[in-house]
């Protein structure tokens, strides 16, 4: 049967020691992709995933990557994901000022492009780059503190992505938190 939504594991969640044997888990279990949480401890208080076990994770799996980079200034880092294995790379519209500058980086290195907005950023944050990504985080809890509860009205900005979308069919959406 077919599921009207996809299901993407993220990593950070798992067993540090033991991610392979949660890869082969998580396939097993019928996950459609990987999400990659890259904290820098400025952007958000704490740190992430670091890019030199990215192409380890490659090594284990053909599902879908996408390298969510919660830190200032993501252009920095856009090659390198890319080069590890990521397949959607996508920075924060909030963490940088040339949100198009960090969208043609991610398509010029071979990825696909993607923007993530924290709860309270509006989405006309995202009006212009439209055209040239491929998918949005929204996310539905403060980045970067695990196990916060979901922001009640996040399901109506949710309502509203998707409609500012429906002239964007192939943009994918995609709930943090």
């Amino acid at each position: 049967m077919s599921r009207p939504f996809q299901l993407s594991a993220s990593l950070i969640c798992g067993k540090p020691l033991a991610l392979i044997e949660d890869l082969q888990e998580l396939e097993k279990g019928g996950v459609d992709a990987l999400h990659f949480d890259v904290m820098d401890g400025a952007f958000v208080p704490r740190l992430g995933l670091y890019p030199e076990i990215l192409p380890e994770i490659r090594k284990h799996t053909s599902l879908p990557i996408d390298v969510h980079l919660m830190m200032d200034k993501p252009e920095r880092c856009v090659q390198m994901f890319v080069e590890a294995g990521a397949d959607f790379v996508v920075p924060h519209a909030e963490a940088t000022p040339h949100l198009d500058h960090a969208v043609r980086l991610i398509r010029e290195a071979g990825g696909r492009a993607g923007v993530a907005l924290n709860p309270s950023t509006p989405l006309s944050a995202l009006e212009y780059a439209l055209p040239d990504i491929d998918l949005v985080i929204l996310m539905a809890i403060n980045p970067g503190i695990l196990g916060h509860k979901l922001i009640p009205h996040m399901m109506q900005k949710i309502a509203d992505l998707r409609a500012m979308l429906a002239p964007y069919p192939h943009i994918k959406i995609e709930i943090d938190g």
